[in-house]
């Protein structure tokens, strides 16, 4: 997947929709209604705790205490203390790469979170988080599978986002958990999916990240909803484009 389209001026990416829906309604693609509970992203994770902050109190019983700290910042509603904490725990991160089991006890509590900071409204968290998940998939490998379909799938769908900063960080990304062309068409494979169902979700206004968020201080709910319809689209088009055999269901 290319995500080498043209930028507006501030980074802003043009949304090629009418592309997109040229090339879903070439394929004989309709949007269907999605149930609220149609998709489970979070294999392996608690699934009735509402409360981020909860749920990381749930399977954070072995974080670093240190940690556990930074994933609760990560929670709040105030913009700066989000990036901020974004910061705090990637840099945590590389300097505990050695420490093997306490990567291992956080990534978890990081699966939780990623589809939030990955489409939250900041373009710097947003990006940062990117290199978070890298960093983790990178140090656990294997260990990191048990996560993955609740994690990579967003990664794919970040390579479309509509600032530059971020695509670049997710394509980084990409290219750092998956550092051969045969093994990102595996993960395109696996997780492609997956991926066009957040995307189908997020068209038919049904996925729980499209709705009305609580941390709101840099666009409205209608921008949020137009940023990831976009984002979504453009997604779908780049697995067209890039596996022409690609079904979307």
């Amino acid at each position: 997947m290319s995500n080498s389209k043209n930028r507006r001026k501030g980074n802003a990416q043009t949304a090629s929709s009418s592309r997109a829906a040229e090339l879903l309604q070439a394929s004989g693609i309709s949007i269907p209604y999605l149930g609220l509970d149609a998709l489970n992203l979070t294999a392996g994770l608690p699934t009735d705790v509402s409360d981020v902050g909860q749920l990381i109190d749930e399977i954070g019983a072995n974080v670093d205490p240190e940690l556990r700290i930074i994933f609760k910042k990560l929670t709040k509603r105030d913009l700066q203390t989000r990036e901020k904490a974004a910061k705090e725990l990637l840099d945590a991160l590389k300097e505990s790469v050695n420490d093997y089991e306490k990567v291992k006890n956080a990534f978890p509590s990081y699966a939780s979170v990623y589809s939030k900071l990955v489409t939250d409204s900041s373009q710097s968290l947003r990006s940062t988080s990117n290199s978070i998940l890298a960093l983790f998939v990178t140090t656990l490998k294997k260990d990191a599978g048990t996560y993955l379909k609740s994690v990579i799938p967003f990664l794919f769908f970040s390579l479309q986002d509509g600032y530059s900063q971020v695509a670049k960080s997710a394509e980084a990304s990409v290219n750092e958990c998956f550092p051969s062309e045969e093994k990102r068409k595996l993960a395109m494979n696996t997780f492609g999916q997956e991926t066009s169902n957040i995307c189908l979700q997020m068209m038919s206004r049904q996925h729980k990240l499209i709705q009305p968020q609580k941390f709101v201080e840099e666009e409205s709910d209608a921008q949020r909803q137009t940023r990831l319809i976009a984002q979504s689209l453009n997604t779908l088009e780049a697995f067209i484009e890039t596996s022409p055999a690609f079904q979307i269901l």
